[in-house]
């Protein structure tokens, strides 16, 4: 359950939405994107405690709103764009035809996108995104299967979890209780070697579920460079285009 919210963090007042979790059980995850703040929750988490946070990390918000309103704007989607994927880049061709719905496919080198005839200018990108989405999900739930059982004897683990590609937004990736791993699709816009960063930090929580030393042992001990793959992730992720 998510809701649009606004807190007021010195002179300033600052939109957020929150998304609460029962998945989630302490700590509050807060992420910078343009327009606003994304805060994901525990369920029972008050909007106190959560605003008390948020204006306790301020200085570290403000700085970031301001770097992300100089990033470049977000792809048109549009004939001529590319888009990243696993660390190359594809062109893009995007044409309308008598389909009934818009899709997404590779062809000929290039990601071609079919948007219905009658579509208006109002509803163009929004059916170019998720069909670009679709096919992000598509390409990365390959990639990820090879990647969890290329990592999964690193780590010593005996058994392929069950691996899912989700529209996560706040996360690049989840485990939970009952060991599925969840992974956000705009994974795919990254190079592979930080993919790879996220996948060894989930498969690490099949063992110890926090983020405690023992945690952090877990993941050092199969990739000695991840906090170095994890700061390279979190710049990466603030110029995706999507």
């Amino acid at each position: 359950m998510a809701g649009e919210r606004q807190v007021r963090i010195g002179d300033k007042v600052v939109s957020y939405s929150l998304t609460r979790s029962k998945r989630r059980k302490k700590t509050v995850g807060i992420r910078v994107v343009k327009g606003g703040v994304e805060v994901a929750a525990p369920a029972r988490t008050t909007i106190r405690e959560i605003e008390g946070i948020l204006r306790k990390r301020g200085g570290w918000i403000l700085e970031s709103m301001e770097s992300v309103s100089q990033l470049p704007p977000s792809c048109r989607l549009e004939t001529g764009d590319s888009l990243p994927i696993l660390g190359r880049e594809v062109a893009l061709v995007v044409e309308a035809s008598g389909v009934r719905r818009a899709t997404a496919s590779s062809e000929g080198g290039k990601l071609q996108v079919i948007l219905p005839l009658t579509v208006t200018d109002g509803e163009r990108w929004e059916l170019a995104r998720n069909a670009v989405a679709g096919w992000y999900r598509e390409q990365l739930e390959t990639y990820l299967q090879e990647s969890v059982a290329r990592w999964l004897p690193v780590m010593g683990r005996p058994e392929m979890p069950r691996v899912l590609v989700r529209d996560q937004r706040s996360r690049w990736g989840s485990c939970s209780s009952d060991g599925t791993l969840r992974f956000s699709w705009r994974l795919g816009m990254l190079d592979p070697e930080l993919i790879d960063s996220v996948v060894v930090h989930e498969l690490a929580h099949l063992e110890v579920m926090n983020h405690s030393p023992a945690f952090w042992e877990v993941v050092l001990r199969a990739m000695p460079d991840a906090r170095q793959r994890r700061k390279r992730l979190n710049e990466a992720g603030r110029l995706l285009p999507l």
